[in-house]
């Protein structure tokens, strides 16, 4: 997890923060000291006056509450709570330093994290104490309410872990919890995408954010920092072009291959027959017998994309045109043979035996022996094409490099930007996971967006969509992406999406 601090240069009048909700549609609120009620939009805190009713008691969906339980001589008393107390003798654990932090957690019982253990309570009898001898990782320290209701804790080498209370199941959250939610255990909420935010005294507001994203630079074996197109083959292997020479990735390694020419590695394609085809600037390469050798030089261009035809031809995107290649004979074709644009940077399958193209001019699509175009007059929201998506139903997507994301069905385009919800206006790659997020790289990180409210809107079924970014507090080791070499990422068979970064140039 990747701590973020919120004090007062994010918004916070007081740096107390009594405790930390959400409103019925997920997003966060804070309650701070002085009155201060702020609310956690658009990735910044601003000022927010709920209606009656509009804000979550801090609690689960299943209506859990916040329960204060003081240890007094007699025991533990729950304030509030339908019980006098409890003590040793009704089955609590040591009592040094009990009580404190309660939860009514809306199912009938009551948990009260103490240093002896997770107690938990049903009908007023103390049913079962949680320890590490019970798998319980460590000793409570504070509830986490939200999404799910849940308990903060340590172990005995100084780990942290959150625990479900009604599956009991476990996460690490490592060791770098700060010690100001240790010390205060004011608050603890879930939000609806798994960040989880801690109140403190005097310390402001703090995110935790789950770093699921795993960056891969000269440290892990890459002789170069700044990678473009990705790809992977048939057999599994990962293989990328950086600016110096081709890597492939395979059971957890990278390894240079040696066989071709270094130099800035601009496209990736494999042939119907397994063969890698590989473009440095103008030169393209084929790897035949473990070995690549070139097959094509173009002096005065750069061969951004390659699309392998079914019938062994290779269509190379170029910064003048599209080459077709074809037993060494090479045809050019330009915007004066209909292409929309001349530098060309993505093409992909149609389905249909014909093939769609993506230039910084337009859209165009090869199919039975011609080409169609459209660009900005037929209604192409954007001529900076850097990206091509087409959905299970055939629909569709375009990604530009600063003009947003552009549905094309039936006709018809749709075009989604920063005023629609997209967290930016940059596409330059668009990968779908298993559960229906578009994926999307840019110049400022990568976000998703849900595709069902992508055809929502275009249908005109709602105003807005919602999407989330991420950067370097979710792992990424630099912000910007590259794009404009093909593939600009890739979704392996295993379900990982992999996103080419600019880095320091080297």
């Amino acid at each position: 997890m990747a701590f973020t601090s919120y004090g007062k240069e994010q918004g916070l009048k007081a740096l107390n923060t009594y405790y930390v909700t959400g409103d019925p549609d997920g997003h966060v609120v804070v309650y701070v000291a002085g009155g201060q009620v702020l609310r956690f939009l658009d990735g910044k805190l601003q000022a927010f006056s709920p209606p009656n009713g509009s804000v979550r008691d801090p609690g689960s969906v299943a209506q859990s509450r916040r329960v204060a339980c003081p240890r007094t001589a007699e025991g533990i008393i729950c304030v509030g709570y339908r019980s006098e107390g409890w003590n040793k003798s009704d089955g609590l654990p040591s009592l040094n330093r009990a009580g404190g932090d309660g939860i009514d957690d809306g199912r009938g019982a009551l948990w009260i994290a103490t240093d002896g253990g997770l107690v938990k309570i049903e009908q007023d009898k103390v049913v079962r104490v949680f320890t590490q001898r019970d798998g319980f990782p460590g000793n409570p320290i504070l509830f986490v309410t939200g999404a799910r209701v849940s308990v903060l804790s340590r172990d005995e080498h100084g780990s942290f872990w959150l625990t479900d209370v009604h599956t009991m199941a476990s996460q690490m959250l490592g060791n770098n919890v700060p010690a100001s939610v240790v010390d205060s255990g004011v608050s603890g909420y879930e939000d609806r995408e798994g960040n989880i935010w801690f109140g403190t005294t005097r310390n402001g507001l703090l995110r935790a954010r789950k770093q699921f994203i795993t960056g891969y630079s000269i440290a892990d074996g890459l002789t170069q920092n700044n990678v473009n197109p990705i790809l992977e083959d048939r057999n599994g292997v990962v293989w990328m072009g950086t600016t110096k020479r081709t890597f492939r990735y395979h059971d957890q390694t990278f390894a240079p291959d040696e066989t071709v020419n270094t130099g800035n590695v601009t496209a990736i394609a494999e042939d119907l027959s397994g063969r890698m085809v590989v473009a440095v600037f103008g030169q393209l390469w084929i790897r035949e017998g473990g070995r690549f050798r070139k097959i094509l030089e173009q002096p005065n261009g750069v061969i951004w994309s390659i699309y392998p035809d079914r019938d062994g031809t290779l269509w190379l995107g170029w910064d003048s045109g599209l080459i077709h290649l074809k037993d060494g004979v090479e045809t050019v074709y330009t915007t004066k043979d209909g292409l929309a644009g001349n530098d060309v940077k993505v093409m992909i399958d149609d389905g249909s035996g014909g093939f769609w193209i993506g230039a910084y001019g337009g859209l165009s699509r090869f199919s039975n022996g011609r080409f169609t175009a459209w660009t900005e007059r037929e209604g192409l929201p954007s001529r900076t094409v850097r990206a091509l998506y087409r959905d299970r139903d055939g629909v569709l997507w375009i990604g530009t490099y600063d003009g947003g994301l552009a549905r094309f069905k039936d006709g018809k385009f749709t075009r989604y930007t920063s005023s629609e919800g997209l967290s930016n206006n940059g596409a330059f790659q668009i990968l779908e996971d298993g559960r229906g997020y578009f994926w999307m790289s840019s110049n400022r990180g990568i976000y998703r967006v849900l595709r069902k409210e992508l055809e929502e809107l275009a249908d005109g079924q709602r105003s807005s969509i919602t999407s989330v970014s991420y950067g370097k507090s979710d792992g990424m080791l630099n912000i910007e992406c590259n794009g404009g070499r093909w593939p600009a990422g890739v979704r392996t068979r295993d379900g990982k999406l992999w996103f080419p970064l600019r880095m320091a140039w080297r």
